[in-house]
């Protein structure tokens, strides 16, 4: 925490702050009001709207590496723009800010029928959503207020494939790389969401480089033998039918912190390690070698082999990716000999 805390200093003077959410300093019925998206096929006649009649505003944002920009178009009165981003920034907010740049500058020459258009759907679909929380962030929510307070002007947003062939949007996708490789940046402040995203893969990063490091003793055991790399998502991530109880005890077994002799002992709960049946109490002594535990249905051995796992078959190996007919096996020897982990 302390070390995450450490990483946010340097971003404090360039985030957008005030004293409340952004979500609370527009006005309410702004932010939750939906706007519709326009279903729009440029290439071709529209029954909805006549595009001849409107402004055509195309957007879009460019990242690569380090490197964030955005471009506008504006073919009706030939405006093309290009500008720099912090490289903190995300695609998705690079895009909503080229949105509102190019929406201002249609609002400041006074057209009364605007459309935008951009490539990205996830954009359009948050800027037109009614929902309203502390988790949107304020250059959103100021477009959602600039298109609700332009009174008398016809405001839509639409959806164009990219790379399709449609001239305004490939001449705006080379302003926005342009825009990427510019030397100086716009001075829009950072959101949050885009700092802690940045210090989440720092983090993220750091805890990789140690997981690496053969000099930790805390969890070499664990790095060693169950998990060799460090895991971009949870082991249990796709396993969503699994009862959480089974993926608890999974868990334990996992990193050796379970109610088996050996564990017990050494945290002093227990006297002895061994087992009723003069064995050391330990996860492979229960499930292979432990002569008093029962197997339903046939050869425990000779089942997880066919499941294609390594040799020497052992708890380590079974549990390294463990899949849902093994947690299913696992469990239901657990349960047909009484054992809880």
């Amino acid at each position: 925490m302390v070390q995450a805390f450490n990483m946010y200093l340097p971003y404090r003077n360039r985030l957008y702050s005030g004293a409340t959410f952004p979500c609370f300093n527009v006005d309410f019925f702004n932010s939750i009001a939906v706007i519709k998206p326009l279903k729009l096929n440029i290439n071709r006649e529209n029954a909805e709207i006549d595009i001849l009649t409107h402004c055509l505003v195309f957007t879009d944002a460019s990242k690569q590496g380090e490197r964030v920009g955005f471009g506008v178009y504006i073919p009706k009165i030939n405006y093309k723009f290009s500008a720099k981003l912090h490289k903190e920034m995300c695609i998705a907010t690079a895009e909503t800010i080229a949105i509102k740049e190019g929406l201002r500058v249609a609002l400041q020459r006074a057209f009364t029928k605007v459309i935008i258009l951009s490539d990205s759907l996830s954009e359009i679909s948050k800027i037109a959503n009614g929902n309203s929380n502390t988790k949107m962030d304020y250059i959103m929510l100021q477009v959602r207020e600039m298109m609700a307070k332009s009174m008398g002007v016809a405001i839509r947003m639409a959806w164009i494939p990219g790379h399709s062939g449609i001239e305004g949007n490939e001449k705006v996708d080379s302003l926005a790389k342009i825009g990427k490789d510019l030397n100086i940046r716009l001075n829009i402040k950072l959101d949050i969401h885009d700092v802690r995203n940045t210090i989440l893969r720092d983090i993220t990063n750091v805890i990789r480089e140690r997981w690496k490091n053969p000099i930790q003793d805390k969890g070499k055991r664990y790095r060693k033998l169950i998990q060799r790399n460090f895991p971009n998502r949870r082991w249990f991530s796709e396993l969503a039918y699994i009862d959480r109880r089974h993926i608890t005890t999974i868990i334990r077994m996992r990193t050796g912190h379970c109610a088996a002799g050996e564990h017990l002992a050494r945290i002093g709960v227990r006297d002895s390690p061994f087992c009723e049946c003069g064995g050391v109490e330990n996860l492979n002594h229960i499930f292979f070698e432990c002569l008093i535990t029962k197997v339903p249905g046939g050869d425990l051995y000779v089942n997880f082999r066919s499941f294609g796992l390594n040799l020497p078959l052992c708890v380590e190996n079974m549990l390294s990716t463990p899949s849902a007919e093994i947690i299913q096996m696992v469990i239901c020897f657990l349960d047909y000999n009484r054992i809880k982990l």
